[in-house]
């Protein structure tokens, strides 16, 4: 979801604004909690290359 969709369906669902960064925090911290930090991420490509090679 865009920040601007998050904005609008809090509006509609809960009838309170939020401010577009707010949004977009929210948008960041909900990829991170899915899909995993970066970092993390990072550091299972090398086990992942080696899976790969043998």
């Amino acid at each position: 979801m865009r920040p601007t969709n998050i904005i609008s369906w809090e509006n509609a669902k809960y009838n309170i604004k939020i401010s577009y960064m707010k949004a977009w925090d929210a948008r960041r911290k909900a990829i991170k909690v899915i899909f995993g930090d970066w970092e993390e991420s990072y550091k299972t490509l090398c086990l992942y290359y080696e899976c790969l090679i043998e």
